[in-house]
């Protein structure tokens, strides 16, 4: 303690917030990049159908099994199972 800082990561902007995917292998800061967490890189930037940067307010993920449903992510960072 405290913290170290280890490396810095350029976004397009400074995000108030991140989520991360159901594996743990990913963050989605709100700027609408991709980072896999083990290399530190960003690794996709969000856009929509006409190629417009988006931002992840609105990111779901869902997985399904056999066409169904079988988990769902939250802005928490935790998987849930219904």
């Amino acid at each position: 303690m405290p913290p170290k800082y280890k490396e810095r990561i350029r976004l397009r902007s400074e995000p108030p917030w991140f989520t991360c995917s159901l594996a743990g292998k990913l963050i989605y800061p709100s700027s609408g990049e991709v980072i896999d967490i083990a290399s530190r890189k960003i690794i996709a930037t969000l856009e929509d159908e006409k190629g417009r940067h988006v931002e992840t307010e609105k990111l779901l993920q869902i997985d399904f099994a056999n066409g169904r449903p079988v988990r769902a992510g939250d802005q928490f960072c935790f998987g849930q199972v219904r």
